[in-house]
């Protein structure tokens, strides 16, 4: 389970980043809740990296 749990964030941050862009382009409501929205998928994908990079270390150190 610990190798899928730090592979999930990235299709769930990418598919976020790219509704939030959409959400923020164009006339629209909400679009403080897409930016967001937007932000918080960097921050999901950004923990995703320190994961795998974790992961990664801990694998080379021994």
């Amino acid at each position: 389970m610990d190798l899928v749990r730090a592979y999930t964030p990235f299709p769930f941050g990418l598919a976020g980043i790219a509704l939030g862009v959409i959400g923020c382009v164009g006339p629209r409501r909400g679009k403080p809740l897409a930016a967001a929205g937007a932000i918080l998928s960097v921050l999901a994908l950004a923990l995703g990296v320190i994961m795998i990079g974790g992961r990664a270390l801990q694998a080379f150190s021994g």
